[in-house]
């Protein structure tokens, strides 16, 4: 279990925080309280996911808002199709039986792509 921050003023340690109530169903009953993972989780989730992917230092600046498309060459149409891609994977996630792959020539940005995907979700 990894450790969580104890200072968080959200959820105060425990990982989970509330959420606002729901409208009282037609049957009168009293609604659940619910709960959702808190952002410093998430967060926490994150970072520890590229740490064990042990991503080079030189990446830890790409996030998909930072990948550029233009590139010399024929490669502008393949890599703006990739990051469409990347950005519609992450909208649309968890997406069942499906994933994404990319492929191609070296310092194209593959690796880029991948890193920004797992910072979209921090």
């Amino acid at each position: 279990m990894e450790a969580m921050d104890s200072e968080c003023k959200v959820c105060g340690g425990t990982g989970w925080k509330s959420l606002p109530a729901e409208a009282a169903p037609a049957s009168g009953k009293k609604p659940s309280p619910k709960v959702a993972r808190c952002d410093c989780r998430i967060s926490a989730k994150t970072n520890r996911l590229l740490a064990n992917a042990r991503i080079p230092k030189r990446y830890e600046h790409c996030s998909l808002e930072s990948f550029h498309t233009e590139f010399e060459g024929r490669h502008e149409a393949s890599l703006a199709k990739a990051r469409l891609h990347a950005g519609k994977f992450v909208e649309e996630y968890p997406i069942q039986g499906q994933g994404l792959l990319f492929t191609g020539s070296i310092g194209v940005g593959k690796t880029h792509l991948a890193v920004g995907i797992v910072k979209a979700f921090d």
